[in-house]
């Protein structure tokens, strides 16, 4: 990953949540009620627009997890080809 100063707590807070989920349909992101109890337990995230860019990332990580399984799609930016 691309270093990244501001905002980097999200980041670590993404990864203890653990971003994504399996179900039926494979895997999805947290659901709010997750994120929620997340947010009141560990106190790592308190403000609203955290909350919503947190399950936003969880989205899109759960996404590209599924999108990133067909081993013929293209690298979602240029320089990730050998990631």
């Amino acid at each position: 990953m691309p270093p990244v100063a501001a905002g980097a707590y999200l980041i670590d807070a993404l990864f203890r949540l653990g971003p994504v989920r399996a179900d039926v349909n494979g895997t999805r992101g947290v659901d709010w009620t997750e994120l929620d109890a997340f947010a009141r337990l560990t106190r790592a995230i308190s403000e609203p627009w955290e909350a919503e860019a947190l399950h936003a990332m969880c989205d899109a990580y759960a996404l590209e997890a599924d999108e990133g399984a067909d081993t013929l799609r293209e690298p979602p930016f240029p320089g990730s080809w050998w990631v």
